[in-house]
């Protein structure tokens, strides 16, 4: 089972001016991408907000996410994306997407939207909801200074019980990433953008439940980014299996061993 826990879904991807290599643009346009690469599920969140539309809460965008999970609930789990710069409207929002939506996971991205992720009310409260209903926290990961994996040192600590995925495997510090990934029990990382070079490392130095197949659609190609785990030497079936879809089903739907 291949299973991507890394795609951009919903309306800001028709509006915003955003560049794309492929169509998510809609439900259909997604699931046929997915059936093209052989994914059978997938984990799905909103683009940034660029413009085109007005939806800097992601209200918008949240109740589209939604939509597709209600409408392909065999395939697609959503996670709901906020901003916490809008204080407790942001918080109410998330809570709106965990508990009354059934969306299953959290998006934050503090580079996009430009706030700190340690030590604020607001994305504690965010932190502390997502933990209390077991939603995984999938974090933009890997620019300076705001989504370095250091600034996320104090929230692993502080919330033992917060599964917190370290998106494109950190980035340009992708060795902060892998080093969290292998020194906290509750840090994953996805492969989404990384180097092959980058998915390697991380294959090779954190637990192998920790790693997690991620595309990045509809900025990346999903083919491309499955074969920098497919191509790679050396890597055993049980734990090529695990990276393309095991980990992301424990995790994120809470099935398998």
């Amino acid at each position: 089972m291949i299973i991507d826990a890394h795609i951009h879904a919903g309306p800001l991807l028709t509006a915003a001016p955003f560049p794309t290599i492929c169509d998510a643009g809609t439900g259909d346009a997604l699931v046929r991408l997915m059936d093209r690469a052989g994914i059978e599920r997938a984990v799905v969140f909103a683009p940034p907000w660029k413009g085109g539309v007005c939806d800097p809460t992601y209200a918008m965008s949240n109740r589209e996410i939604w939509r597709l999970q209600q409408r392909f609930p065999d395939r697609l789990l959503g996670a709901a994306r906020v901003s916490p710069n809008y204080g407790e409207p942001a918080v109410a929002e998330a809570r709106r997407c965990l508990e009354e939506y059934g969306l299953r996971a959290v998006k934050l991205n503090s580079d996009w939207e430009a706030f700190r992720v340690a030590g604020t009310a607001v994305v504690d409260a965010i932190l502390d909801l997502a933990a209390g209903l077991r939603c995984p926290v999938i974090v933009h990961c890997g620019d300076a200074p705001r989504s370095q994996p250091a600034a996320l040192l104090d929230v692993v600590r502080r919330f033992p019980s917060l599964r917190v995925v370290l998106a494109h495997t950190g980035h340009e510090f992708s060795e902060d990433a892998i080093w969290m990934a292998a020194a906290f029990d509750n840090v994953y990382v996805d492969t989404s953008e990384a180097r092959m070079s980058v998915v390697a490392r991380a294959i090779a130095a954190a637990p192998s439940h920790k790693v997690l197949y991620g595309s990045d659609i509809p900025y990346h190609l999903p083919e491309v980014e499955l074969a920098k785990i497919r191509l790679l030497p050396g890597v055993s079936t049980q734990t090529r299996d695990r990276v393309l879809g095991a980990n992301a089903l424990r995790l994120f739907w809470g099935e398998g061993a």
